[in-house]
């Protein structure tokens, strides 16, 4: 629902998108709360898996009169060969359990790079590997998952040009 009108799209060969990625930069960041389901999955699963189940957490959100703190993210947690662990869900303004197959958890404060991408989800590939090269070139490692931030709602607006993502990485 979220994330599958834009995969639908991607799959047209014939479609071109415009899109941006920002110049990294470095952040300190406060800690966030958030809830998710964890998935465990391989690359080619992420279009048929991932997306389906940020309705799920929403709906659990709803049902618990939460409100989130912000859109929807993908926390990529371990990545062992092709197996990922992966985290689907939303942040929230306080920590708050998790039932039923949802999960409670936290971006820990420190100091993170970040990147910002604007265009289709199928490019993202791109930020990531701008980010990656950059921290490279200068010299600063990071560690620990990475995460997607889906800025935009695909739902409220369904040009893909306009979507906003955030990929962020802590930092030594």
């Amino acid at each position: 629902m979220f994330v599958q009108a834009e995969l639908l799209k991607a799959d047209n060969p014939n479609t071109e998108y415009n899109t941006m990625i920002t110049e990294p930069l470095l952040e300190n960041r406060k800690s966030l709360p958030y809830v998710a389901i964890i998935s465990q999955i391989t690359m080619p699963d992420i279009p048929a898996v991932l997306p389906p189940l940020i309705p799920k957490v929403f709906i659990w959100l709803k049902n618990k009169d939460i409100t989130p703190a912000g859109g929807a993210f993908f926390r990529y947690l371990e990545m062992n060969g092709k197996i990922m662990q992966v985290a689907v869900g939303f942040p929230v303004a306080e920590p708050v359990a998790g039932d039923n197959g949802v999960l409670a958890g936290s971006f820990p404060a420190g100091k993170y790079v970040l990147v910002r991408y604007q265009g289709p989800y199928s490019n993202l590939y791109q930020a990531h590997t701008t980010l990656e090269n950059w921290t490279k070139n200068q010299d600063i490692q990071t560690y620990g998952p990475h995460a997607e931030f889906y800025i935009t709602d695909p739902v409220r607006e369904p040009n893909p040009e306009k979507w906003l993502t955030e990929i962020v990485r802590m930092v030594k």
